[in-house]
């Protein structure tokens, strides 16, 4: 459901109310209510979960989503990335006064209110429901697990999910880079290209000038390189390919991905 991740890099999930936090247990206002209900409904209210895309010790990715019900599985038709742009918004909700709320999102909450967690809370439930009914501030992943490595770093721009970006080789055994599904906007924009040696080093820069080609680099197709999407100004990544790998068989991880 979600995109394969790097060795280095982990997912970590949050809200399970049934889970024993340590030293740092989940706030008596978030599980009170839970508390009170009878098994059978603790089942529909347990079901939302965050969950953390860590890389280098930093947050790269948050999603929100929810399991099935009776199922220890997430739903795919209920899972959103989040934008930065939402994000930065729930982080002033802890300063905003309730003037501030009311303007800016049309939530209706009093200045005593809003200096309480529930307070807070509620207009935090009240924001999510609003952007998830409108598609104002996240996004629906794809149906398909992405072979490539999405990002929201556009204020609530969803379109990069669509690209579909692989790395192979050629019959010289050179990287060959293939994209598609590039919007219109971003070529418009200035888009580039770029082959990674590995996470860090980048070897060449190709300028992107069509929604869909494929371009056959003179470097020797090596394991951990990685092909990235980015705007060229000011170099937002849109999208990457994982590191590639040759197995003995063959057959590369990205083709494996692919099925």
């Amino acid at each position: 459901m979600l995109p394969t991740i790097q060795s280095r890099e982990r997912y970590y999930i949050l809200g399970n109310l049934n889970d024993d936090y340590g030293d740092e247990p989940i706030p008596p206002y978030v599980i009170n209510d839970y508390d009170n209900l009878k098994q059978s409904q603790k089942v529909w209210r347990n079901r939302q979960r965050i969950i953390l895309e860590v890389r280098s010790d930093q947050v790269y990715s948050v999603y929100i989503t929810q399991h099935y019900p009776y199922r220890n599985e997430y739903d795919p038709a209920n899972t959103y990335i989040i934008t930065p742009n939402l994000l930065r918004r729930i982080m002033t909700i802890q300063t905003a006064s309730a003037s501030d709320i009311q303007e800016q999102w049309g939530i209706n909450v009093s200045e005593r209110e809003i200096q309480t967690d529930n307070g807070r809370i509620y207009v935090i439930l009240r924001l999510l429901t609003s952007v998830i009914r409108d598609n104002n501030g996240i996004c629906l992943m794809p149906k398909n697990p992405p072979k490539r490595r999405p990002r929201a770093v556009n204020d609530d721009d969803c379109d990069h999910l669509n690209i579909d970006l692989d790395l192979g080789t050629t019959d010289t055994g050179n990287a060959r880079i293939q994209w598609s599904n590039i919007p219109q906007k971003y070529v418009a924009e200035g888009a580039m290209l770029a082959l990674y040696k590995n996470s860090d080093t980048p070897l060449n820069y190709i300028e992107v000038t069509t929604d869909s080609g494929r371009y056959d680099t003179s470097t020797s197709l090596d394991a951990g390189m990685q092909a990235r999407f980015m705007l060229t100004k000011p170099g937002e990544e849109k999208a990457r390919t994982l590191p590639w790998s040759k197995y003995e068989d063959g057959v590369t991880e990205n083709d494996e991905l692919r099925k």
